[in-house]
């Protein structure tokens, strides 16, 4: 495998939707990173916008980044620039505004392709190293193992199990891979940083916002100066929310954790060693993935639950007034809650129970109270996981198709690997891609090329999770998907397993 002189080019243009139903925040953008080498052109676009290609699948609850988008704009590097689709990446930030966050279709495609032409007209000679960053305490893996072996996610649309209810936390990676390019002269031209975490509300209005990613791009650019360009491709992160996600007790920041992101990332890109040789290996494969077949059982177990809840509700007699006032009365003095200690002490003296006795009817109405809330929140949620079973159900009945078409994709540069996939990957999925990858560092990048909702471990199906019921897959994707990656992997490997050492 030979390596040869690496060009690269860069270009940004604007997408914001000019007539947004709300504030915008900060600018969201299309970015382009060009790289030329060992005869093959690699286009990386990543996009500000919750997803690309997803209107259809999402019901059109993604209205931003129609499925023509990545078709159209690979039909016109292929025509214009003689690109193959294998070099074309285009990757979603996932960042997750209310309403409309780009300009409409042909608008989008206009703006993307003028800066692709762009960035490809003026390429110069470049340098290339790869490294690695470690992601500061800034998020959490959302899916929550219960001690009933069940996983609930931390959501805004349901309350978050109570305290008593929780075993233990998921992990989460906290591996940020880098792509450093320099100019020839070794001035700074792109970063491209990879990591998985949901940008999921950037205020309290769902102002439009790049989130976030926005913010380190912002942050890195200020840092690296010299016009650099800096790129966040999404990765697994099906699962991974910031720690402050359901923090009601302070305004949403989301310039603090994104700063405290950037200043771990520019240490490690500046001990990046560039080189400016590359070889370059693509590999493409369209995988048809299982349709899952088992809504109809998941829902009538999710009614069988929710009778039983429904069912316990009977019989208390305290409203939320007599609840709160008791609750407050037997937590702030459990001995004694209803007077003084002296008026009990004295009661007992005399032989008197009926302190004694009012208390242990309001422990138990307390009691029932605090079950009925709980199985209010559980039946909140039953209803959101039914409608969305019962959403998918009729979005893969209408397809008429048992499977799922989707592309994987595996570049290979020089000693590293970026792995796509258009599914909202989870943890573990990474994780296993970079265990079995022989490159180093391995960018797990999702959302990516389309859209196609999560892509859970098989292990977590039984677990009843939100991502799992929010999956269009049955839980033989995982098998199939990895083994394409698998060979994909192995095809850019060249004969014997060829690496390249440059």
């Amino acid at each position: 495998m030979n390596s040869q002189t690496m060009m690269a080019a860069t270009a940004r243009t604007e997408l914001t939707n000019p007539h947004p139903s709300g504030k915008v925040l900060d600018p969201l953008y299309a970015r382009i990173l060009v790289l030329q080498a060992d005869g093959q052109t690699l286009v990386f676009v990543t996009i500000d916008v919750t997803a690309v290609g997803g209107r259809a699948i999402s019901d059109g609850i993604l209205p931003d980044g129609g499925e023509g988008l990545v078709p159209a704009l690979r039909e016109y590097l292929m025509r214009q620039w003689n690109i193959p689709a294998e070099g074309v990446v285009v990757n979603a930030s996932h960042t997750h505004p209310a309403g409309q966050l780009l300009c409409d279709d042909a608008e989008q495609l206009r703006r993307i392709t003028a800066a692709c032409s762009e960035a490809l007209s003026r390429l110069v000679p470049a340098r290339i190293g790869f490294g690695k960053a470690e992601l500061p305490p800034v998020a959490i893996n959302r899916n929550l193992k219960l001690k009933t072996g069940k996983d609930c996610a931390i959501r805004h649309t349901n309350p978050t199990p109570a305290d008593c209810r929780v075993e233990a936390v998921r992990p989460i990676d906290n591996e940020i891979g880098l792509i450093r390019v320099d100019r020839a002269d070794g001035t700074p031209l792109a970063l491209v940083y990879n990591f998985g975490c949901h940008p999921l509300f950037g205020d309290c209005y769902g102002s439009l916002t790049a989130n976030f990613p926005g913010e380190i791009s912002a942050t890195l650019e200020q840092l690296l100066g010299n016009g650099a360009t800096a790129f966040f491709l999404q990765g697994c992160a099906g699962d991974v929310i910031d720690r402050g996600f359901k923090d009601f007790l302070h305004p949403r920041d989301v310039k603090t954790p994104a700063k405290l992101i950037a200043l771990q990332i520019v240490p490690a890109a500046s001990a990046i060693q560039t080189t400016p040789e590359a070889a370059v290996r693509c590999a493409v494969a369209t995988l048809r993935l299982p349709r899952r077949t088992d809504v109809d059982e998941k829902t009538a177990a999710l009614r069988r639950r929710q009778q039983e809840l429904l069912e316990q509700l009977h019989y208390c007699p305290l409203n939320f007034k007599n609840f709160l006032l008791l609750l407050l009365h037997y937590r702030l003095e459990p001995d004694y809650p209803l007077t003084d200690a002296f008026q009990y002490l004295q009661a007992d003296a005399d032989g008197y129970t009926g302190w004694r006795d009012m208390d242990h009817l309001n422990r138990m109405n307390i009691e029932k109270y605090l079950s009925n809330i709980a199985a209010m929140e559980e039946l909140a949620q039953i209803q959101d996981d039914l409608a969305t079973l019962e959403k998918h159900q009729r979005l893969n009945a209408a397809s008429g198709e048992t499977t799922i078409a989707t592309e994987i994709q595996v570049i290979r540069i020089n000693n590293a690997a970026i792995v796509t996939s258009a599914a909202e990957l989870l943890t573990q999925i990474g994780q296993d891609i970079k265990k079995m990858s022989p490159f180093s560092p391995t960018l797990t990048v999702g959302y990516t090329n389309g859209y196609l909702h999560y892509g859970p471990p098989a292990e977590l199906y039984d677990g009843g999770g939100y991502e799992v019921t929010e999956c269009l897959l049955g839980p033989e994707w995982q098998r199939l998907f990895e083994s394409g990656v698998a060979q994909l992997l192995k095809q850019v490997c060249g004969k014997d397993g060829e690496h390249v050492s440059v």
